[in-house]
């Protein structure tokens, strides 16, 4: 960005610090569908009270020392403690460990080129896999 628009250099900094909050809030958005298809909803409150909290404390301590670039920081921190909190909680209501979460096995690809080709209207032969 800073050589095609010398003007928004800032923006590339905040891109480098919100990336990573990006990356990380998707594990809760999807572990939140698991708690609540079990029944247990209060779960998801406790995971945005402890990224509340993460959140507003960390910009009380690092706007006033960072600016534009601290608010961002500290939004990624509360995304960070989202995923972890998240990733506790489906540990205890599964006994799934994080593994078994984020990391993509052949099972995994098998099931979703499955439910593609049956959405798009094709016929999956039960003799091959991935």
């Amino acid at each position: 960005v800073p050589l095609i628009l010398p003007r928004y250099t800032l923006v590339s900094s905040i891109i480098v610090w919100l990336l990573p909050g990006v990356v990380l809030i998707t594990i809760p958005k999807v572990l939140a569908s698991y708690t609540v298809s079990r029944g247990m909803q209060r779960w998801n409150l406790f995971v945005t009270g402890a990224s509340c909290v993460t959140t507003v404390v960390s910009a009380f301590w690092w706007i006033p020392r960072m600016g534009i670039e601290g608010a961002v920081a500290a939004t990624t921190c509360g995304y960070a403690m989202e995923a972890l909190v998240s990733l506790a909680v489906f540990r205890h209501l599964s006994g799934a460990g994080p593994l078994e979460v984020l990391v993509v096995t052949r099972e995994d690809l098998r099931i979703y080129a499955g439910r593609v080709m049956g959405a798009l209207g094709f016929k999956r032969s039960p003799e091959r896999t991935l």
